[in-house]
């Protein structure tokens, strides 16, 4: 209620399973407070605070996603969003989605937008849609030890020192926003896949997190762009 009173218009809970064992897997916390995330839903309805419900989707959990939309729908979010896993951190290539399981999971969203449940689609699409980067364009992550990272996926990879583009105990952000790391990140000129492409301004090269982790080398353009790829299958172990 304090919250609340606070001013708070709106909570993101991520849950990405409505089984509390494979939450735990998922998320790396032990499964007992996963008992505290149902109360945290369960007090922003009392409470009428905005609920805005995130989903990471991986091949772990796809099977879930059906029961997941249904039990959320009962907390009434204002939105769900759903994300695909990129393989970094603990994520791994055998978990990402296929073609097969992004068309599974597309019809299962639908089915509930269909009932008003408003779903945030944003999965990638093997198709000729366009994957913008946000980061060093209207976001950037900052870890607790200061160090400014273009997004919080790239603190994930072995290398990410190399993408580190300062420390806001050193500088402050408007200077570490206009260096010329954030600059190289932020254009991706290096990247000669792409230089030359009219789409470049609206995709950015796609994400960069998704080419390392595919390619383990950097300036390589997102492994799912329809113009560079037409033979998806080369890239992506379709079901």
């Amino acid at each position: 209620m304090e919250l609340k009173n606070s001013g708070l218009k709106n909570i993101q809970i991520s849950i990405d399973s409505w089984d509390p064992e494979k939450w735990s897997n998922m998320v790396g916390i032990d499964k007992r407070a996963y008992s505290k995330v149902l109360e945290s839903l369960k007090l922003l309805k009392k409470y009428h605070i905005e609920i805005r419900a995130r989903i990471t989707l991986s091949k772990y959990n796809l099977e879930d996603l059906e029961e997941l939309l249904k039990n959320l729908s009962f907390f009434e979010p204002s939105i769900v969003r759903i994300v695909a896993m990129i393989p970094t951190g603990r994520g791994s290539m055998k978990e990402v989605l296929s073609m097969y399981d992004t068309n599974r999971a597309l019809d299962i969203v639908q089915k509930y937008r269909e009932i008003g449940l408003n779903i945030e689609f944003g999965l990638y699409k093997y198709t000729e849609t366009y994957n913008h980067c946000g980061g060093m364009k209207h976001s950037l992550f900052i870890n607790s030890q200061g160090e400014v990272y273009p997004c919080d996926m790239i603190a994930g990879l072995e290398d990410h020192k190399e993408y580190m583009i300062g420390n806001i105990f050193a500088s402050n952000i408007k200077e570490l926003w206009f260096t010329n790391s954030a600059n190289k990140f932020r254009y991706n000129t290096d990247i000669l896949e792409c230089v030359k492409c009219d789409k470049l301004e609206i995709c950015s090269s796609g994400c960069r997190v998704l080419a390392e982790c595919f390619y383990k080398e950097k300036n390589r353009a997102t492994p799912i762009c329809s113009r560079l790829y037409d033979k998806e299958d080369e890239f992506f172990s379709w079901d």
